[in-house]
């Protein structure tokens, strides 16, 4: 009796406060880019300085942060990366993805990366850097990107169940990058209907001036999409009569790592 009574019961009583306050700490962290110092991590979180000076120099201690020794800031390292890996589902994600990445990086001769959803945000997993003189474009593994005005957002958002998308899209917050940004559920939702009979995806200027992006989703052997493959370059690069090119690039390349991710397209 009591054993059945402890299964049922949830809440506060279960939870570990120090390792509560840990994975505030990598939350915080994963937004500042240039690092925080204990007092101000401690001071954000609203948290005891002491408390947060045995939480920091244990996770650098186990390789999870990195601390400047000049700064004095703490910032995350690779290692949590392989968390990520691994809490996609596909382990073998990115081993799997890289010769089909090289491969289409040589054929159009751009950056091509690849990224998964990181709660209502997306992350990037790999990059093979392209040529793209004279504007090489630029992006580290663990960056983070919004769904709503990108081509690996939209390409995993529009191949989600509709219900599980249009919650995503009800929580996200919009925010106006330049005039071409979507700013509501609506718009967004109706935006990626439109670009789903085309099979792939465009940012058009939605984040950031001069710059396009193509992507395209990679679906795992049940068909959720787990992660998308995308490129982005100038305008001059990534005209609007060209897209249809690299887009038909793009999802042949993705379609190739979802069928060895075990998806057999109906």
């Amino acid at each position: 009796m009591s054993l059945q009574k402890e299964e049922n019961t949830t809440g506060s009583k279960y939870h570990v406060p120090n390792l509560k306050r840990a994975l505030e700490v990598f939350e915080l962290l994963a937004k500042q880019s240039e690092g925080m110092s204990q007092t101000e991590i401690a001071e954000t979180l609203q948290l005891p300085r002491n408390s947060i000076f045995r939480i920091t120099m244990t996770l650098a201690d186990c390789g999870y942060l990195y601390r400047d020794q000049n700064t004095k800031k703490f910032s995350l390292t690779p290692k949590l990366l392989k968390i990520g890996y691994a809490a996609i589902g596909e382990i073998n994600l990115v081993e799997k993805s890289i010769d089909v990445m090289k491969s289409l990086r040589d054929d159009i001769d751009e950056t091509i990366m690849l990224g998964t959803f990181l709660h209502d945000e997306g992350i990037v997993l790999e990059v093979i850097t392209g040529g793209g003189l004279p504007f090489k474009l630029s992006v580290d593994p663990g960056s983070r990107f919004s769904l709503y005005c990108s081509a690996p957002g939209k390409s995993m958002l529009a191949n989600l169940p509709v219900e599980e998308r249009m919650e995503i899209l009800k929580r996200i917050k919009y925010r106006k990058h330049t005039d071409n940004t979507l700013l509501s559920a609506k718009a967004l939702n109706e935006h990626l209907k439109e670009w789903h009979r085309k099979g792939y995806y465009i940012d058009n200027e939605e984040e950031y001036r001069g710059l396009r992006c193509v992507g395209a989703v990679i679906r795992n052997r049940l068909g959720y999409p787990v992660s998308a493959l995308w490129t982005a370059g100038p305008l001059d690069r990534f005209r609007m009569r060209n897209i249809p090119h690299i887009g038909r690039k793009l999802k042949k390349a993705a379609d190739t790592i979802s069928h060895r991710l075990g998806y057999l397209a109906s």
